[in-house]
């Protein structure tokens, strides 16, 4: 058996823990699961929950045995649901950087909100050196593992703690995300980016990202970013009853799923004019604007995968 076939194999999920996943993602695919339960739930009820959810499921998987070691348990993963095929659902982003931002396996990659290594783990089976890969997330377990289990066997691989305050994903966080400087120098990288992060990050926080993220990314550099973003056709679309979010408040260009909300980043929508403009502002122009499922329109079935809208941009 290959690396690539031990990793796919090890991921896979046996029939007693398969209906564990089913309900998940079955429950994540609901409107008043994610528009009216989640966001009401305190945040560490929220992330108990889903550790305990998931308690069954990895100890059947050490039982069995077999998973393999760059391969997280489903307890500890926080990036999509963990129901999903985990190398799988990793090599689809992949292919969606391949074919949207021109990946290749030179290729000098920064991930933002890098989770616990979904695009890293199956990204170390294409770049090679002079290419590498940094990945930068607010979740300190998640960067912890991935530089336990990935870094030492491939070295071109590294992981960084951003100490950013998040109030779902890091609310002991001590730096601003308004204010945080990213800790790579001017034209670092090929391509920069973002699966699910702009989408849990609120109006100031996400101009200072893409101002940085320009600062870093080399002239003909892509940015691909992930957004729920708010039009004519994705309101229409969201307020006939379709799709798996129901934003009602809206706060100048950013949409909440509802006002005072315990956690407001739980999920952020963002209107397609302001997200062009703020591309254009930092010397990206948008190649790039893919329709995702969140809105319940249709969409490629390669963006179907990633959930959401996606944004490209081209630095000049």
């Amino acid at each position: 058996m290959t690396n690539v076939q031990a990793v796919d194999s090890a991921s896979k999920a046996s029939r007693i823990q398969r209906p564990f996943l089913n309900l998940q993602g079955w429950l994540l695919r609901q409107r008043f699961f994610t528009s009216k339960v989640l966001p009401a739930m305190p945040r560490q009820l929220r992330w108990a929950l889903r550790y305990a959810y998931f308690a069954p499921v990895d100890l059947i998987e050490r039982f069995r045995g077999g998973r393999n070691a760059m391969v997280p348990p489903y307890g500890q993963r926080f990036t999509g649901y963990s129901g999903n095929d985990f190398v799988e659902s990793g090599q689809g982003l992949v292919d969606v950087l391949a074919n949207k931002a021109g990946l290749t396996a030179c290729s000098n990659v920064l991930d933002i909100g890098s989770g616990i290594g979904r695009l890293a783990i199956p990204l170390t089976r294409l770049i090679t050196s002079p290419g590498s890969y940094d990945g930068l997330d607010i979740v300190e377990h998640g960067v912890r593992w991935c530089t336990t289990s990935i870094t030492p066997v491939h070295p071109h691989f590294r992981f960084t703690h951003a100490d950013v305050f998040n109030a779902e994903y890091n609310p002991g966080g001590t730096i601003k995300a308004a204010e945080y400087e990213l800790p790579y120098g001017d034209s670092t990288f090929d391509i920069v980016c973002l699966f699910s992060v702009f989408t849990h990050m609120l109006t100031a926080d996400v101009e200072h990202y893409l101002a940085e993220i320009s600062r870093v990314l080399r002239p003909a550099g892509r940015l691909a970013a992930t957004f729920l973003i708010l039009n004519e056709n994705s309101l229409k679309s969201m307020q006939a009853g379709k799709g798996i979010y129901n934003f009602t408040y809206r706060e100048g260009p950013q949409w909440l799923l509802e006002d005072g909300m315990l956690a407001r980043e739980l999920a952020v929508g963002y209107e397609e004019d302001y997200v062009r403009s703020l591309y254009t502002r930092n010397g990206l122009d948008v190649s790039g604007f893919y329709v995702g499922p969140w809105s319940g329109q249709p969409s490629a079935p390669d963006i179907r995968r990633l959930g959401q809208d996606l944004v490209v941009g081209t630095k000049r």
